[in-house]
């Protein structure tokens, strides 16, 4: 049984997981906003960041205080429903700057915790070898994770499937000083037979994985489909560290989108999943301290649209 903590988890992975922004582009309170290519982030401060086609706005906690409001000189931030599937907002946790940087494909914006605008890197080329051919979906899940930082200078790592049916693991870093952007680390890792356009990557800290990168993506072995994860060394090349099967009580057909979230202990990693012809959410929730696999189920209604 999920504790409070895990399913508060499940249900920020049922936002980010909505097909084409379905449970936010419903909601009364955004339509009223009139705007177009919605993502939002609770910051740790209690702010409320919201990112769309023009622009970003920052609310105080409770939306009687529009604090910043950003238009960027009439650029589009989001110009079309292709690049609105490569956004995605985080907040760097553990420190007393806590970032808030916002990628749009190829470019990051970077944001105080409060939400003010800071700097844009631009043409970073994090999906340089992206293809859009033979998706099973519109667009792939990907990863974009705060690792650490050391003085000005915070490391982020991308990760995704590129064209060539490869695991695709970025590590970069920003220099919030210089406002500078460099490549650290850029990896290919080739696993056979991959049924699946999306990869759900977290930050873990087991007891026997201290800040490791673990990755969930679905598979065809000899007689079946199934989950595999594997463990890489962010700090070692993405060196892999181990790889293990996952297997479900109901198996799994290919063509899926899968999302993962981890706890606030780092040590269990939660993986949603969604058929393409199915409209219910499925997901496990793996404990890396005791190898353990816990399965669950759940059914939201709004993802009975098409996808």
């Amino acid at each position: 049984i999920l504790n409070i903590t895990h399913f508060k988890n499940i249900l920020v992975i049922f936002i980010i997981f909505n097909i084409n922004n379905l449970v936010i582009s419903d909601s009364s309170f955004i339509k009223e906003f009139n705007i177009d290519y919605t993502h939002s982030l609770s910051l740790l401060n209690g702010n409320f960041f919201l990112i769309h086609k023009n622009g970003v706005k920052v609310y105080n906690y409770n939306f009687t205080s529009l604090l910043y409001d950003y238009y960027f000189e009439g650029e589009t931030l989001i110009p079309s429903s292709d690049l609105n599937n490569y956004v995605h907002i985080i907040q760097c946790p553990d420190d007393a700057n806590q970032y808030v940087l916002v990628l749009i494909y190829n470019n990051i914006y970077v944001f105080s915790s409060r939400g003010q605008y800071l700097f844009k890197v631009q043409n970073t080329q994090l999906f340089s070898d992206f293809s859009e051919e033979e998706l099973y979906f519109k667009y792939r899940i990907f990863s974009f994770l705060y690792y650490k930082y050391e003085g000005n200078k915070y490391y982020f790592i991308v990760s995704y499937i590129n064209g060539q049916k490869k695991i695709k693991l970025i590590k970069f870093e920003i220099d919030m000083y210089n406002h500078s952007f460099l490549i650290i680390n850029n990896y290919l890792y080739e696993t056979e037979n991959l049924i699946s356009d999306s990869v759900g990557c977290n930050i873990i800290n087991s007891e026997i994985f201290p800040e490791k990168l673990s990755c969930f993506y679905a598979i065809r072995n000899d007689y079946r489909n199934t989950f595999a994860f594997s463990i890489f060394d962010p700090e070692n090349n993405f060196k892999l560290l181990n790889e293990t099967e996952a297997v479900t009580k109901d198996g799994i057909n290919e063509n899926m989108l899968i999302k993962s979230s981890i706890g606030e202990d780092k040590k269990k990693q939660i993986i949603a999943y969604i058929m393409k012809s199915g409209s219910t959410i499925k997901y496990f929730v793996y404990d890396f301290n005791s190898s353990e696999y816990i399965e669950q189920y759940y059914s939201i209604g709004c993802l009975t649209a098409t996808i």
